[in-house]
């Protein structure tokens, strides 16, 4: 049985030894100007949310997001082969209408991301190019 639940900030400790690896995993595959100790500092200050994702009582997945007005932001994310993606992305619809956005966001570096994307109803609307310092 699937089941999400959300990790309040006073709760985080508890559950740094599972999330800290995993997003270290996450930035093995795509890499991004964060670091997990940004992640854990900004769920403290309340600035990003984060559920952790149980299959058979086993946390199997998470999701850290941040809501900005009406958009859920998708920060970073992941999921164990005992979830499946459509499992995933519906448990991310349940937290955005559950806080009421009407939009979700998220990017990535990942060339897979953008069939997966197109697969679960996104559609590109940024493109951005950094300038030489």
């Amino acid at each position: 049985m699937i089941e999400k639940v959300y990790i309040a900030p006073k709760d985080l400790r508890a559950h740094w030894d599972y999330l800290r690896p995993k997003l270290e995993l996450v930035l093995q595959k795509s890499p991004e100007q964060w670091i997990p100790e940004d992640i854990y500092a900004d769920i403290l200050i309340q600035n990003s949310l984060l559920w952790i994702v149980y299959n058979k009582q086993i946390p199997s997945a998470f999701v850290v997001v941040q809501k900005q007005d009406l958009i859920l932001h998708l920060w970073a994310g992941y999921s164990g082969a005992n979830v499946k993606d459509q499992e995933q992305w519906n448990i991310i619809e349940e937290i955005a209408k559950e806080l009421k956005c009407t939009k979700i966001t998220f990017g990535s570096w990942r060339k897979g991301w953008s069939r997966k994307a197109r697969k679960f109803g996104f559609q590109p609307y940024k493109y951005f190019k950094e300038l030489e310092k």
